[in-house]
């Protein structure tokens, strides 16, 4: 687990005030029968000890699944797309 970042805020895990951190663990899923490892970021809670994915860290860490699969299959990745 790699720490990004921390601030200290009302958790939204326990509800309690104190440092949150937002961390980057890697990853495997499995896309079309092939296993693609890459790095999601979560909310971290040390008090409870648990991972919380917002809406918006949902959204990159499938972007991130999606790049890390395209890259290993040699295709262009969506972020390449646009600029095409």
């Amino acid at each position: 687990m790699e720490k990004l970042n921390s601030e200290i805020k009302r958790c939204l895990i326990c509800m309690d005030v104190h440092p949150v951190m937002e961390v980057r663990i890697q990853e495997s899923i499995k896309i079309e029968s092939t296993e693609i490892d890459y790095f999601a970021e979560y909310i971290y809670c040390r008090n409870t000890d648990f991972y919380l994915e917002t809406e918006e860290l949902m959204r990159a860490n499938q972007l991130r699944a999606r790049d890390a699969y395209n890259k290993n299959n040699q295709s262009l990745e969506p972020r390449e797309l646009t600029e095409v």
